[in-house]
C-alpha cells in the first residue's frame, strides 16, 4: 500500500478546493514514480506495491515459529529461526523483479526414544519472480486502489535439510484500497509443488499444492494529519494469513502488528497464531513472531 501521502504535507485535504485536490493529486502521483517511495506494506500480506524504476529496496527480517505435534514424534517439538532477506529492483514504474534468500536455523526436541535431538542451519530455496501492476485508481490525494500480479519460481539451491531439489512456481494477485486513515490489503496466491522435504514441518514443504490467502488492515496511528514537514508514519496492523494444502491441511494465522514508516526505511513487527489448524501431514504451528527493517535505495 503506497505511501504517497507523505507526499500531501501542508495540505488539510479535507477542506481543499476540488481543484486544489486535484492538482495534489497529480504531484503525488508524479513524485511517487519519480521516488518510488516505500510502501505501506503490511508484514505478511503481498502487497501491489513496489519500488520505482531504478530504485532498490532491501528487506530483512527474522521470522521465528515454534512448532509441537510432528507427524513422525507427535511429542516432539521444532524451533524454526529464519533471516529472510528479499530484494526488490523497480524496472519500470509498474514492473519489478524480486529475489528472496532464507537463512534458516531449526532446533528439533524429541519425545520419542527412537528420534534425535539435533540442530540443522543453511540456506533453504531462493526463489526469483516478478511483479505487474494491472490497475491502479488514485481517487484522492491520499487515497488510491491497486491491483497486481506476480509470479515466482524457487529453485533447489538450499540445504539438504531445507530444500525439496525441485523447481516450484507460484501465481498470485494482491488487491489494495487507502481511504484517509484506513488501509485494506487482499492476497491470494497457488504453489505448484513438484518436490517436498524429507520431513516436511511448515506449509509448503509437503508435496501437495499451496493455496496462500492473505488479508490486512492497517490504520494510521500518527500522524492524524500531515503538516508541512515530510515526516515518518505509524500504522498498527491486523492481518489474517491463510494457508491451505491440497491434501486438506489448514491452517489460519492472526498476526497483529505495528509498522513505521519513514520515507527511505521502515521498521516493522507482529506476532502470529494461530486461531484454526487441522493439519495431518506436516507439524503443527503453536506461536511465531516476525521482525523487520525495509530500506529504499
Amino acid at each position: 500500500m503506497p505511501m504517497n501521502r507523505e507526499l500531501t504535507a501542508g495540505w488539510d485535504v479535507s477542506v481543499a478546493p476540488r481543484k486544489l485536490r486535484a492538482i495534489m493529486g497529480a504531484c503525488v502521483c508524479l513524485l511517487c514514480g519519480a521516488q518510488g517511495v516505500l510502501g505501506q506494506e503490511a508484514i505478511n500480506t503481498p502487497a501491489p506495491t513496489q519500488p520505482g524504476a531504478g530504485n532498490w529496496v532491501v528487506r530483512e527480517q527474522v521470522r521465528f515459529m515454534w512448532y509441537e505435534d510432528l507427524p513422525n514424534d507427535p511429542g516432539g517439538s521444532v524451533r524454526d529461526m529464519t533471516l529472510l532477506t528479499i530484494i526488490q529492483h523497480g524496472i519500470t514504474g509498474s514492473l519489478s523483479a524480486e529475489l528472496s534468500l532464507p537463512l534458516i536455523g531449526r532446533q528439533r526436541s524429541a519425545d520419542d526414544p527412537a528420534a534425535e535431538d539435533g540442530s540443522a542451519r543453511g540456506l533453504g530455496d531462493i526463489s526469483a519472480g516478478l511483479k505487474l501492476r494491472l490497475w491502479q485508481a488514485d481517487t484522492g490525494a491520499v487515497d488510491t486502489m491497486r491491483l497486481s500480479v506476480f509470479g515466482n519460481v524457487e529453485m533447489p539451491t538450499g540445504h539438504d535439510e531445507f530444500s525439496s531439489d525441485s523447481f516450484d512456481p507460484t501465481i498470485g494477485a494482491t488487491f489494495m484500497a487507502i481511504s484517509g486513515r484506513h488501509g485494506f490489503n487482499q492476497a491470494l496466491s497457488w504453489k505448484f509443488t513438484t518436490g517436498d522435504l524429507a520431513e516436511p514441518i511448515g506449509p509448503g514443504e509437503s508435496l501437495s499444492d499451496l493455496l496462500k490467502f492473505d488479508s490486512a488492515y492497517l490504520y494510521r496511528l500518527s500522524p492524524a494529519e500531515y503538516t508541512s514537514e515530510l515526516r515518518a508514519a505509524t500504522y498498527g496492523v491486523v492481518e489474517l494469513n491463510g494457508f491451505y494444502e491440497t491434501n486438506g491441511d489448514l491452517q489460519v494465522f492472526l498476526s497483529p502488528g505495528i509498522l513505521y514508516e519513514a520515507p527511505r526505511f521502515a521498521l516493522e513487527a507482529a506476532i502470529q497464531i494461530p486461531v484454526y489448524q487441522d493439519v495431518d501431514h506436516r507439524a503443527e504451528s503453536t506461536f511465531g513472531f516476525v521482525l523487520g527493517l525495509r530500506i529504499l535505495f
